[in-house]
């Protein structure tokens, strides 16, 4: 009796059987019919479905039959791998020599001196993640429209069984946050990657939901206490507060920041779907409650919801906040450099976090709408056009009438927020890592103007403070601003409750007040 050969199945091929199962409520007999495969072969693709469908959004054209069986290289195929896709994110240029040349260097970091980086090797590399060279290579700077085509197409099965309330993007920005407008000019297009521009810059990775959800925001700075944050509890703050040297997103903070968010998740009983960048500081990391999935390279600008505006939005309304903080400061000041220095780390950790809160659910949502997220009718938005508005009105009152707001929003478009990916190095260090070590935290004199904040502020007590909020809530009377009289009436009766608290308590007898 001749056995029956057993049907090879391709990964796109793979995929239809599991949709068919899921999707069409298909029985076993019915697929085994229509793929002319058989039982255990059914059961084995339903299995690994996950796996599966992982490998098909990671993978452009669907013909990977075979698990890739593990080399005796894999460790310098996998750093070649992931500098690969983060130097093609970027739209750089890369041919075969190159990838050669960068497999010796990294082979002779990690002490491998009898690896040499054949043809042989390079064309096995370039089979294993279906690299074509001469294509990537030849292709404009333009978003490949083919690429998004076929992303667009696979969107609807890659989110299939979330809901608007789970699937969610996130991606990082950089922040000039004391950046004055007419600065912008000279700012603009100009790259930080160090420097003295650095000094000046954070890094702010935001990420929300469909439904129009935001997540509490993840800033990153330099200092891992700047001085104003002294007798704060830094966990209390209105964001996530991380720090290194460079200011910028590390795989570290990003694995922290995902395994936070996957435990919020678990005990919210959620199950999340989270679209990220290829960027080298985004890890491939399983997780319980969230699934990673990932964009296509180079083009994010298009299929990337952050990109369609929600960074833009929450720019726009900081630059507001910071505006209307610099005008109500110019007459205490004598130059636009002092008048900057005003502005503190704290000032703009708490501008982000209303930034964010200021953004409209429907303002997110149609973002994700722009990028291929299919969402239905939404209302449309004239948040931005408003807030942009308003922002050159405030720019006109402090005398930056010369300059745009759109050169303004976009002074820090730019910015660098991770490390270069071109940094052998750190490359082969996060490889050998799997758990970086935290960076000593080292507190670092942020700025002088937290010093000479801190000496300015004649407030010591609660007490005194109760006293000044009293004052101003007469203030607001004389002004009959019953929007002021509002918010300070609050924050005194806040200020009054942390003041009983820490009244001492222990009953006084008729000897304490003879005694006075």
């Amino acid at each position: 009796m001749a056995t029956k050969t057993r049907v090879v199945l391709d990964l796109n091929t793979r995929v239809k059987v599991i949709h068919a199962s899921e999707q069409d409520k298909l029985s076993v007999k019915q697929i085994m019919k229509m793929f002319n495969i058989g039982k255990t072969q059914v059961y084995e693709i339903l299995k690994k479905k996950t796996e599966i469908l992982m490998r098909w959004e990671n993978c452009g054209n669907g013909k990977i039959k075979r698990e890739l069986k593990k080399t005796a290289n894999e460790d310098v195929n996998e750093i070649v791998w992931e500098w690969f896709v983060s130097v093609r994110a970027k739209n750089h240029r890369v041919s075969g020599p190159m990838v050669q040349e960068y497999a010796k260097q990294v082979a002779q970091k990690l002490g491998k001196t009898e690896f040499k980086a054949s043809n042989g090797w390079l064309e096995s590399f370039r089979k294993r993640h279906q690299i074509v060279f001469n294509e990537l290579c030849g292709e404009s700077s333009d978003v490949n429209s083919e690429t998004i085509e076929e992303w667009v197409a696979k969107l609807p099965f890659i989110i299939q069984g979330y809901g608007p309330e789970n699937i969610a993007n996130g991606d990082e920005t950089g922040l000039f946050f004391r950046a004055l407008p007419n600065k912008s000019l000279c700012l603009k297009g100009e790259k930080c990657s160090g420097g003295k521009l650095c000094k000046e810059r954070l890094t702010v990775f935001l990420c929300g939901f469909i439904s129009g959800e935001m997540e509490k925001p993840l800033v990153i700075g330099k200092a891992a206490k700047p001085r104003c944050f002294r007798n704060l509890d830094i966990r209390k703050l209105p964001v996530e507060w991380r720090s290194n040297k460079k200011a910028w997103m590390t795989s570290q903070i990003m694995e922290e920041w995902l395994t936070a968010f996957n435990g919020r998740m678990k005990m919210q009983n959620r199950h999340v779907l989270l679209f990220l960048d290829n960027a080298a500081c985004h890890p491939h990391i399983k997780l319980s409650n969230v699934r990673l999935a990932w964009f296509p390279p180079n083009t994010t600008c298009v299929s990337q919801p952050m990109d369609q505006g929600i960074i833009r939005n929450v720019k726009v309304h900081y630059r507001k906040l910071l505006m209307q903080s610099l005008l109500a400061n110019m007459d205490c000041t004598s130059s636009a450099s002092e008048l900057a220095r005003t502005v503190s780390v704290l000032d703009a950790v708490i501008w982000i976090s209303q930034a964010v809160k200021k953004l409209l659910p429907e303002t997110v949502t149609r973002c994700f709408e722009k990028a291929g997220f299919f969402t239905g009718e939404v209302s449309s938005s004239v948040e931005n056009e408003n807030d942009q508005q308003d922002l050159q009105n405030c720019m006109n009152e402090a005398a930056f009438s010369n300059c745009n707001a759109e050169d303004y929003i976009n002074i820090d478009k730019d910015v660098q927020t991770e490390p270069d990916t071109m940094d052998i190095d750190a490359l082969v260090q996060n490889f050998r890592e799997s758990q970086k070590i935290r960076e000593e935290e080292v507190e670092e004199e942020e700025d002088e103007n937290d010093i000479v904040l801190e000496e300015k502020c004649s407030l010591k007590t609660y007490q005194d403070a109760v006293k000044s909020l009293k004052e101003l809530q007469e203030f607001a009377v004389q002004q009959n601003d019953s929007d002021m009289l509002g918010v300070i009436s609050q924050a005194k009766v806040f200020v009054e409750s942390q003041a009983a608290k820490r009244v001492n308590c222990v009953q006084k007898t008729l000897l304490d007040y003879w005694k006075k």
